[in-house]
């Protein structure tokens, strides 16, 4: 296994380590998902003993990677133990953002949608960072459904994502970057894949409603040329314009809150979010410890298109006795690179 330096696993803030006994770890984090944690551990004798009445479920953990402090719950242990008298424990685990999922509002008054965010996570005693939103005038939000599935639609209206850094909840852009990595190629890089798709691609995107607040019409159309570039170089709708011609989405909110400003953020963040999907992949790499979601990613040396800058859409580390620790890291953009 890894030095302490790099990876350490504590559980109710115990100090003593339950490194020496992991057989496996697998750490995934997402921007579209909650990030999990699953842990196997062997045990024999008096370690055993000390394991199964330690290890619960609903207990806290403190994952250590690298430079990286990564808090979370436990919410599911499992033990066995078979003929070799070696007791295995697996433990999984999610980030504190899941503690959200059940809280239930009847409504939120008068807020703009980052202080919804922070009400609910308030509410289930999330810590959070939010980016501001627009003004919407004396709005009511209904929380009709689970409050994680309401911040997630939230989110993904906005092209946000609400997300965790380890330690607080993030309700941010989802192309919003949050520190820098740097690979090397044929040094950490084992191979990288990445695909450019223009079929989703919109050129403009239009959104219809009707601001009750003024009793009168809203509307707001979302051209490519007000996106700033990720990487650089040609971007998606150019490349759709240059090829098959112009894509135009009109959506029609008449259903839903309609005011000017909602209007504006609806358009732009469907159109981010159908631009953003022009270039994906991932890089599987020797051990990065740092590697986080939201990170910007270059890749020194690497041949054309593979060297960014990408965005970090998610990451999994996984370790196994006996075995390299690897990183695979997927991204995005809305551009290929320069």
């Amino acid at each position: 296994m890894p030095p302490k330096t790099v990876f350490d696993l504590a559980i109710d803030g115990d100090s003593a380590s339950w490194a020496p006994y992991v057989t496996r770890m697998e750490y995934a984090e997402s921007l579209d998902m909650l990030n999990g944690l699953t842990v196997d551990l062997a045990f024999t004798g008096a370690a055993l003993a000390k394991a199964v009445k330690k290890l619960l479920p609903g207990k806290p953990y403190t994952l250590t990677l690298g430079k990286r402090k990564i808090e979370g719950d436990l919410v599911r242990v499992t033990w066995s133990e078979g003929p070799d008298q070696r007791g295995r424990v697996q433990l999984f685990g999610l980030e504190q953002l899941h503690r959200v999922r059940n809280v239930r509002f009847s409504e939120v008054k008068k807020l703009k949608k980052d202080g919804v965010v922070k009400a609910v996570a308030k509410e289930a005693g999330v810590k959070v960072k939010a980016t501001a939103t627009t003004e919407t005038e004396a709005e009511l939000v209904y929380l009709d459904d689970e409050a994680l599935g309401l911040l997630k639609r939230l989110a993904h209206e906005r092209n946000f994502v609400i997300t965790s850094d380890g330690k607080q909840a993030l309700f941010q852009p989802r192309n919003q970057t949050t520190g820098s990595l740097e690979l090397v190629w044929n040094v950490q890089v084992i191979d990288c894949r990445m695909s450019a798709d223009i079929q989703n691609i919109a050129t403009e995107v239009k959104v219809v409603g009707w601001d009750y607040t003024k009793n009168k019409k809203a509307e707001f159309a979302a051209k490519d040329g007000q996106l700033k570039k990720i990487s650089g170089g040609k971007t998606g709708a150019a490349l759709r314009k240059a090829g098959p011609g112009p894509l135009v989405i009109t959506r029609n909110n008449w259903s839903g809150a309609a005011q000017a400003s909602d209007v504006k953020e609806l358009a732009t963040g469907m159109l981010q979010r159908r631009a953003e999907s022009f270039v994906s992949g991932r890089i599987r790499c020797h051990a990065v410890p740092d590697a986080a979601i939201s990170a910007k990613v270059k890749v020194k040396d690497a041949p054309w298109p593979y060297g960014g800058p990408f965005v970090v859409s998610g990451v999994t580390h996984v370790m196994e006795t006996g075995l390299d620790w690897q990183t695979t890291i997927e991204f995005f953009s809305d551009s290929l690179p320069a």
